[in-house]
This record gives structure tokens, sequence and C-alpha cells, in this order.
């Protein structure tokens, strides 16, 4: 990825905050009196399909009703805005929302009235769909794509760890839309029990320089970041949807 169209991503994901934040003004409260969220664990975590994604479609033994070559000799159907791929005979097949187990057994059934007993499989070989932020002082600052269980420590690591100026101590992590009690900070230095939760689809890391007196001080300095974006998600999505078209 690119570090322009990365930094492009990176902006666009943000929208949902900005909204929140010029409406309703949050009151973050202190770490000590945040309820926690009900943690993802790795038995319930399941990837849904979305737009932005890239899906194989194999019919066995009907290559001429599989995903076609979509570039560079690459099969694939691209998920497009509206959730839908395009599949010889069937057309559009709505897949947003769905496992790829739940694709494959849609499209098994689209074509019972012209195939006897067709057998389908389904894989995502890219994944557009589902981003996380990782934001401030990390190696490699970005939107990321959410592919598989990952932890916020692990969300770090693949931003290329903690800078050199980093606070290591005190991480910010929104966790679903600005709005009470979606800001907590865990400890990045030692094994802070909430550096191993999951993370999910939209949440941001942010990790600054100095020390935070409390969560509070921590949303005033992330909310002006989060404050100067101004473009809608939705046009990221069709701009990475339209690349893989194109």
């Amino acid at each position: 990825m690119s570090r322009p169209h990365s930094l492009a991503l990176l902006l666009l994901a943000l929208i949902p905050w900005l909204a929140a934040c010029r409406n309703h003004p949050p009151r973050i409260l202190e770490r000590e009196a945040v309820p926690p969220r009900t943690a993802l664990s790795l038995d319930s975590w399941e990837y849904r399909v979305g737009p932005g994604d890239l899906l194989r479609v194999n019919v066995f033994g009907r290559p001429e009703l599989s995903s076609t070559i979509l570039r560079d000799n690459a099969v694939g159907s691209p998920v497009d805005g509206t959730g839908h791929v395009m599949l010889p005979l069937l057309g559009a097949v709505e897949v947003g929302g769905l496992t790829v187990g739940e694709i494959a057994e849609r499209v098994q059934e689209d074509l019972l009235p012209y195939l006897k007993d067709p057998r389908v499989d389904v894989a995502v070989v890219e994944h557009g769909a589902h981003r996380f932020l990782v934001l401030g002082e990390v190696v490699e600052p970005g939107a990321y794509p959410l592919s598989r269980p990952t932890t916020a420590i692990e969300a770090i690591a693949l931003a290329g760890g903690l800078g050199s100026h980093a606070n290591r101590e005190q991480v910010a992590w929104v966790r679903g839309t600005l709005q009470e009690a979606s800001l907590v900070v865990f400890d990045a230095s030692q094994l802070d029990p909430l550096a191993t939760e999951l993370v999910s689809q939209g949440d941001v890391l942010f990790v600054g320089r100095r020390n935070w007196a409390d969560v509070g001080e921590a949303a005033r300095e992330l909310i002006p970041v989060l404050q100067a974006v101004a473009i809608p998600l939705s046009l990221a999505i069709q701009a990475a949807t339209l690349e893989k078209i194109n």
C-alpha cells in the first residue's frame, strides 16, 4: 500500500467520530469509571464480507460459472458498494454481511435451477471492507485491514511497533463510536489485559508522545485530530472498489 493511498484511507475512515464530535461533544469518563466492552473471543470472531473485499467464487467442475479473470490473470469478484458480486449466469448476488460459508450456501442455492448438485467454494483473496486505524507515534501509522482476529498489541505491531518518542505506558483506544465510555487507555509496556483484547471494525489506536493525567486529557488531545477530517468513509470504500475493478 502506497503512503498517499494509506494516508487517504486513514483520514477517510475517521468520519464517524467527526460527526459525533461536531454534534454532541462527548463526556469522557475516567479510566476507572469506564465499563468494559464485551470482549470478542477467538471462538466468536467471524469475518463478514463487505464492500471493498475481493472474493474468489469457485463452482467445482464449472469454471465458466466461477469468478472470472479480474486483472493480471488473477481471478476475483469484487464486492461493490451495495454488497453484491457479479457472477456468470447468476448476475448480482448479495453477499454483504455474510461469511464465506454462508455465501457458498447462497450461491449453491441460486445454482440449483441450473445444476443438479452444485458445489461451491468461496474465499476472500483481498480484504478491504473492515479496517482499524493506528495513529500517532508508531513506525507506520495508517489504516490496516481486519482480516483475522487481532489484539490491540498486535495492531500496534502491524504498524511497525511504537516509535522512539512514544508514550508506551498510555495508548489510547477508541472502541466504536466516540461517545461516553468508548475511549480507554492501556499500558503497552507491560502485560496489560486490555492490550490482549481484540480490535473491531473502525477502532482507532492512538499513541501520543507525552503522559496524560487521565483519559479525559487523552480525549482532548485526540478529538482535534478527528475533527480535522471531512470526507466520508464511503468515498474511501468506493475508491478501493473502483481500483479493484480497474
